[in-house]
């Protein structure tokens, strides 16, 4: 809960989901949600023609009641990337970009890859996503492995050639994306 003076302590629900803020000051709040698996929630609820969340409003002494705040489960995308030989790529950093109606793709969290290749991102809210794959320079005294040039699903260098992959509310889905861009080490 965000208030008057900054952030208020965090209050856990019980069994039934029931939670109490109590001697509350007077003023605007906001009100949001977290449990593992589901999106991030705020009351009031926004919707897409809402701009911005508007403040729960609360008088001295007052008691608000049937507070409701619902939770869905996110998506989640899973996937593995590997370099032009089929190599796993380690440690790099996974940006998942939720197509818009109009404009730009807008960021909505990002993963690195483990020593597997394989990346997980959860909690995705419903929507189709464009993945990019960027590896880090892994030697920073070596300017030929400088950071290599971000690569989208399903392995183009391109956000206009990139393929968007929808991700529906509780559903997981699983790309590959082959970056053919990360030089590869002599050993």
């Amino acid at each position: 809960m965000m208030g008057p003076g900054g952030n208020r302590p965090l209050v856990l629900t019980d069994e039934t989901g029931a939670f109490e803020f109590v001697d509350l000051p007077t003023g605007n709040f906001s009100l949001s949600a977290d449990k593992p698996g589901f999106i991030t929630s705020r009351y009031p609820e926004q919707t897409r023609t809402m701009r911005g969340n508007r403040p729960l409003q609360v008088s001295d002494g007052q008691t608000l009641t049937g507070i409701i705040v619902p939770m869905y489960r996110g998506g989640a995308i899973t996937g593995r990337v590997i370099d032009a030989h089929g190599d796993p790529v380690e440690f790099a950093q996974i940006q998942m970009l939720r197509a818009a109606a109009r404009g730009l793709p807008q960021s909505r969290g990002g993963t690195a890859t483990n020593d597997l290749g394989e990346f997980r991102a959860p909690k995705l809210e419903p929507g189709s996503y464009f993945i990019v794959a960027v590896q880090r320079n892994q030697q920073p005294d070596d300017p030929s492995d400088a950071a290599s040039l971000p690569t989208f699903y399903p392995g183009v260098v391109a956000l206009d050639q990139a393929q968007p992959i929808p991700s529906d509310a509780g559903r997981r889905l699983t790309a590959s994306i082959s970056c053919c861009s990360i030089p590869r080490r002599a050993w």
